[in-house]
């Protein structure tokens, strides 16, 4: 404010040394030179939106004080606003007292005015009777939000039904704003034929519902901030022997653009073939000494497999017991834990949180007991 008193200061007293510089009979009746004191060039003021979403509107508020010593009029020439996303909501302001101070919104919706994205750059006067024209230069940088990715293709290898392996994408926001996306799988939509029985329909939807899926990004949504990147992990987990490949829709919010992340991988199952696939005992007299059949179980896979009785394999049992105490299983009812080969143990940390649990009811039983 003490800046633009300076210049209008001087340039009244050039303006002032030029009337008496020029002819007397000039001096009074000069409009010409009134206009010319009316053209003080005085520095601009910037409003800067910075960045705007396109489909976003964003206003700011405006205050403009009479630091003079009498009241003044002024008003805000918007037309030189249309078709540039701008608008301001300033009537003609009358007398505006000393030390007053009149407020109003600017507002920016590049939508509306179906601007390109990039810089949006307007000078808007701001007129007052009798006096200068300040100016507000209004700018904004017309964007939608945008992410890349570090690749777009993940081709998992060769790996056995009930593992999973993991390989993770990194997503960066290049950008000055704010980007929120999320993961979509894009797989086929398995339809159940709507002429079977209400209850096999059921049936058949909610095993849909259930069935977990084979590629699974962690975590499925965020939000960056810019310049922020973030990894995601990328999940692959075969539930039969076959080759696999799908689509990820990394799918970013306020945009039409959208990423596609191709993943791809082959399951296998274990297999066992049983000679005699069916074993005849024959006829049997009650109390005799029994009879005896065997069984020839091949291996036709090119990986060890570990077989076992679910009702008399007391090491499976056991181990059922401690894998129940355990946490942290998903919604599938899921728990991660490191491969085992076959006729390996649980590994030693799970045994060693199963003691100290199991220790832990001991002596609260103990305790209630002894209550």
């Amino acid at each position: 404010m003490q800046m633009e008193e300076i210049l209008i200061k001087e340039h009244a007293l050039e303006q002032q040394k030029a009337l008496v510089s020029g002819p007397l009979e000039d001096i009074a009746f000069d409009q010409r030179a009134r206009q010319r004191l009316l053209k003080a060039e005085l520095p601009e003021y910037i409003l800067d939106f910075g960045y705007v979403i396109l489909g976003n509107i964003h206003t700011h508020i405006v205050k403009i004080t009479n630091t003079g010593h009498f009241p003044v009029s002024f008003r805000a020439a918007g037309q030189v606003l249309r078709d540039t996303g701008f608008s301001v909501e300033l009537d003609r302001v009358k007398h505006l007292p000393y030390c007053e101070t009149e407020t109003f919104e600017v507002r920016f919706d590049p939508q509306s005015a179906n601007l390109p994205l990039g810089e949006v750059d307007v000078l808007l006067p701001i007129k007052v009777s009798g006096g200068p024209t300040f100016h507000i230069r209004l700018r904004a940088n017309v964007a939608v939000p945008s992410l890349c990715i570090s690749r777009d293709k993940v081709e998992f290898s060769t790996l056995q039904c009930g593992q999973c392996q993991e390989e993770t994408v990194q997503l960066h926001n290049q950008l000055q704003l704010p980007c929120k996306w999320f993961i979509t799988v894009n797989e086929p939509v398995k339809k159940v034929d709507k002429h079977l029985p209400a209850s096999v329909r059921r049936k058949l939807l909610q095993e849909l519902k259930a069935k977990p899926c084979v590629f699974e990004a962690l975590p499925s949504a965020g939000a960056l901030a810019p310049g922020q990147r973030c990894n995601v992990r990328v999940r692959f987990s075969p539930t039969e022997e076959k080759s696999y490949r799908s689509e990820l829709k990394i799918n970013i919010c306020q945009s039409s653009q959208h990423l596609q992340l191709q993943v791809s991988g082959r399951g296998l199952e274990p297999q066992l073939e049983f000679s005699p696939p069916v074993l005849e005992l024959g006829p049997l007299l009650p109390y005799s000494r029994g009879v005896e059949g065997t069984v020839v179980v091949r291996n036709p896979c090119e990986f060890p497999i570990e077989f076992y009785s679910l009702e008399f394999d007391q090491q499976y049992l056991a181990e059922e017991q401690i894998l129940r105490m355990l946490k942290d299983y998903d919604c599938h009812n899921t728990l991660l834990l490191p491969p085992r080969a076959p006729g390996e143990k649980l590994p030693p940390e799970v045994l060693e949180y199963y003691e100290n649990q199991k220790r832990l009811q001991d002596e609260q039983a103990k305790s209630k007991t002894g209550k």
